[in-house]
């Protein structure tokens, strides 16, 4: 089990392909580039962003802090919103009304596709703008192989592997935005003082999302692979300091335990199981979409 204390961090500002100022507190990265890759962080978003209309061959999830994250015909994201934003399926374009600080979760999905990692994504975005520039989610090659222009994360993608992008089948037409408050509490029996609100499982290796609420002196256990966050209270895990804005990952194989003093609550996601695909897999995949 891992433990990351995002209100102890400062948002860094970053380079993005996407149009607008971006910044970010890196909560965990897991086995970049592994078909069950996974990177965790909170994003603060201005006026200025701006993402077209585009997919992509992982999963993500999004939960609102902070601000309205406008998707066009798909919705709006407001604050306790959860958003489940599948591979292969088309969304946005995404626009912002002020400032916006997002939970997002970008993770290998059940194609086996896996998650580039931020490390990579960062260094195809500084050799790409030695070739040509990005703008509002575009990317405008000037010189060099390649398409003269095409979705930024796409080209990026496409220069760290070397090979073309190919889209997993969407296995949903849109994004699935929840509203958790329309959601109800249900008591665990087993656990005294423990609350569950499931909000969705999606796909056929299990990815789940949920809220769990303890009252003060209360304890349950989280199965992994799992990530958490801490959204009000504070506690322990496994004996580790808690508090509020804290995240957990608990690995395939590990459990752990949390321990309240105060009421807590935290939004869990229950990571697939995830394997990796045969490039023969991968092509007739590709071909179908």
């Amino acid at each position: 089990m891992k433990i990351s204390h995002g209100s102890k961090m400062d948002f860094i500002e970053r380079p993005n392909p996407r149009g607008g100022v971006f910044r970010y507190k890196s909560l965990f990265e897991y086995e970049a580039g592994s078909a069950d890759s996974f990177y965790f962080s909170i994003s603060q978003t201005f006026s200025d962003f701006f993402s077209p209309r585009h997919r992509h061959n992982f999963d993500q999830i999004r939960f609102q802090l902070e601000g309205t994250s406008p998707f066009a015909h798909d919705g709006d994201m407001r604050p306790g919103m959860v958003g489940y934003f599948p591979e292969g399926t088309h969304y946005g374009p995404q626009t912002a009304t002020g400032e916006a600080i997002v939970l997002v979760l970008q993770f290998g999905g059940a194609s086996g596709y896996g998650y580039m990692g931020e490390s990579q994504l960062q260094r195809s975005i500084a050799d790409l703008k030695q070739v040509g520039e990005f703008k509002e989610g575009v990317f405008f090659r000037r010189s060099g192989d390649g398409r003269p222009q095409q979705d930024a994360y796409e080209a990026a993608w496409e220069h760290w592997s070397g090979r073309k992008l190919e889209y997993p089948g969407a296995r949903y037409s849109k994004p699935v935005l929840m509203a958790p408050d329309a959601f109800a509490w249900v008591a665990d029996e087993a656990r005294p003082g423990v609350e569950h609100k499931h909000i969705g499982s999606f796909n056929e290796l299990g990815t789940a999302m949920a809220f769990h609420r303890l009252a003060a002196d209360a304890s349950c256990d989280l199965q992994g692979p799992m990530l958490a966050y801490v959204t009000s209270g504070n506690g322990s895990a496994d004996g580790h300091e808690l508090l509020t804005g804290s995240a957990l990952h608990v690995d395939k194989g590990e459990k752990a335990t949390l321990s309240t003093r105060d009421a807590v609550e935290l939004f869990t996601i229950q990571l697939p199981r995830v394997v990796a695909r045969s490039a023969h897999e991968t092509e007739t995949a590709s071909a179908a979409a």
